[in-house]
């Protein structure tokens, strides 16, 4: 991320690391996090921070003027009905969001606590997906303000409007539906063509990244600067991630390599070895995406070269191929009809994009 563009960052210190947390809890933080990504891509070049600073935060770069949001994500069981503010009060939960106005105000566009719950206080309800806390009833802004005034500089910078709540559907039961729901909802607004079994292996891959970034350890004798690059996603890495998925997809069945192939029936062996190679090729496909998509580009352009070179017909360049890569498959084991389907399928790209490279 580009530090520079946010100067009270350099001087932020981290004043808790909160370590591993229960495993829904990191869940559910993680799925708010997709759906930010989900949200934002296309739309603007962005960072997502999970679990440092808070739990999920978002520095926008392509606003005319960058700036930071931050999510503080408390949920528990529907079947509570609401959050006791006093029990928010009680655990110093609004004096840690203003000190996201102490720190980074300049910076900070907004500080929202989420919930799949509404407040509570008394005989008072606070729901709904975008309250200004600082616009509330007195009688409930009170408690907020004496958990808030914990803070040395509220006396100075009062309430500010920055810090909002907002109440949205996430349950233990149904976060990660959600998550895949607004993932393909993004698939096909963006038209992003690729195959299910693909698809599920780029949510996959994206789910265990952002797993990985979320539970790296640091202390907080550590530099912001050395942090942050460690517990960060960018904009950028989901393009290269759903470029990659773009890249893997499969474009042959077996009828494809009877037709352009083998010009021939096969033999019930034949035809059996090659139908699970097709279903094996495809697990590969969803377990090491990043590792194919390197294998599959180098392949589409060696297709496209000896297209341009003159090689005239699909069986001639697979000829070559196979004696060209033989030693390119190392980091998986590929059988020998799984290699001849990934090559098919990077000579059906070559043919797709035009060949000659």
């Amino acid at each position: 991320m580009v530090i520079e563009l946010y100067p009270n960052l350099k001087m932020y210190e981290i004043r808790e690391n909160k370590g591993s947390m229960a495993y829904n809890r990191l869940a559910m933080q993680l799925s708010f996090a997709m759906w930010k990504i989900f949200e934002l891509y296309k739309n603007s070049t962005f960072t997502i921070t999970l679990d440092c600073i808070d739990d999920v935060v978002v520095f926008k770069l392509s606003d005319e003027r960058p700036n930071i949001t931050t999510y503080q994500i408390k949920t528990k069981d529907n079947n509570a009905g609401n959050f006791e503010l006093k029990s928010l009060t009680g655990k110093g939960v609004f004096k840690k969001l203003y000190d996201h106005i102490e720190k980074i105000d300049d910076d900070v566009k907004e500080v929202i606590l989420v919930s799949n719950l509404s407040l509570k206080y008394k005989k008072s309800i606070i729901t709904g997906e975008n309250i200004t806390l600082n616009s509330i009833e007195d009688s409930i802004k009170e408690i907020i303000v004496e958990d808030m005034s914990q803070n040395s500089t509220f006396g100075t910078k009062g309430f500010s409007n920055k810090i909002k709540f907002s109440q949205i559907d996430m349950s233990i039961q149904n976060h990660i539906d959600i998550s895949k729901n607004k993932f393909n909802d993004l698939l096909i607004n963006q038209e992003i063509d690729i195959s299910l079994v693909t698809a599920n292996a780029l949510f996959n891959t994206l789910s265990h990244i952002l797993h990985t970034r979320q539970c790296h350890e640091f202390s907080i004798q550590d530099s912001i600067l050395t942090i942050l690059p460690r517990k960060s996603f960018t904009s950028d890495e989901f393009e290269k991630l759903i470029e990659d998925a773009r890249s893997t997809r499969e474009l042959i069945q077996y009828q494809d390599i009877v037709n352009n192939y083998k010009n021939e029936k096969l033999k019930l062996i034949e035809e059996s070895q090659y139908k699970q190679a097709l279903a094996t090729f495809k697990d590969k496909v969803a377990t090491s995406p990043n590792i194919m998509a390197n294998l599959m580009n180098k392949g589409i352009d060696s297709a496209k070269r000896r297209i341009g070179e003159g090689s005239e017909t699909r069986c001639q360049i697979l000829k070559e191929l196979i004696v060209e890569f033989d030693d390119e498959f190392s980091e998986i084991y590929f059988s020998e009809k799984e290699i001849e389907i990934l090559l098919m399928n990077c000579i059906e790209r070559a043919i797709e994009e035009g060949g000659i490279n």
